[in-house]
């Protein structure tokens, strides 16, 4: 008999478990979503600028640092809305807005947290110029 029991027990322990998956992909469906389907939206190529909503440059800025289709923008509409981007700023791209600030051989001194620290030469004195990670801004210039 405790074999019985034990064979029964087994066989609906799988049942229950197949009747689980079985719900849990009929709600992840429902929700839009499926293994077949990416959850990340890819760039609609079928997205028009409309100069009522969108702003776009021919030059990079601090403020216009996505590039499509020729022109910078200040933030990726053709992406879609309300996606998580990284709106942090490389070390490079700091590198090179302080470059074209008008400093020249400019130097990395440290790439981390809210504001990247450089050294760079202007007019013959150097200086100590700081930028803003998130943003792409200087911060601040101090003569060193």
């Amino acid at each position: 008999m405790n074999t019985l029991v034990k064979h029964i027990s087994i066989v609906s322990t799988l049942g229950l478990m197949a009747l689980g998956t079985a719900t849990y992909a009929n709600a992840q469906t429902m929700q839009g979503y499926s293994m077949d389907q990416p959850r990340v939206k890819q760039a609609d190529v079928d997205w028009k600028f409309d100069p009522n909503r969108h702003e776009r440059r021919r030059h990079k800025d601090d403020r216009f640092r996505f590039y499509f289709s020729g022109f910078w923008y200040p933030e990726p509409y053709w992406m879609g809305y309300g996606l998580a981007i990284n709106p942090r700023v490389s070390c490079g791209e700091g590198r090179a807005i302080v470059r074209d600030r008008g400093f020249y051989r400019v130097r990395t001194v440290e790439c981390r947290g809210r504001t990247y620290t450089y050294l760079g030469r202007r007019h013959g004195d150097a200086f100590r110029v700081l930028v803003s990670s998130r943003s792409g801004r200087i911060v601040d210039v101090d003569p060193i």
